[in-house]
């Protein structure tokens, strides 16, 4: 079986080896990367007519909703296991 290896500079590199700090860096950037591809995918879809911050406030009340019921549906599951 092939295995595709990334070269060494592109290779994931070990958290073991970093300071809390540096940890607590890449998570910020991570988190920063992540809501900038968020961001980007809204814009696409709405192109110039509509207003971003809006749309990013309709899609974080929508997502939020979805995981308050998807949590409560888990609950709900988890109750019937303790009777």
């Amino acid at each position: 079986m092939a295995e595709l290896i990334p070269p060494p500079d592109l290779a994931p590199i070990s958290l073991e080896s970093l300071t809390p700090d540096q940890c607590i860096d890449i998570w910020i950037d991570l988190i920063d990367t992540t809501d900038a591809l968020l961001l980007a995918g809204l814009r696409h879809e709405l192109g110039a007519r509509d207003d971003l911050r809006e749309a990013y406030n309709r899609w974080s009340v929508r997502h939020r909703l979805e995981h308050d019921r998807a949590n409560q549906r888990m609950m709900d599951k988890l109750r019937l296991f303790e009777n």
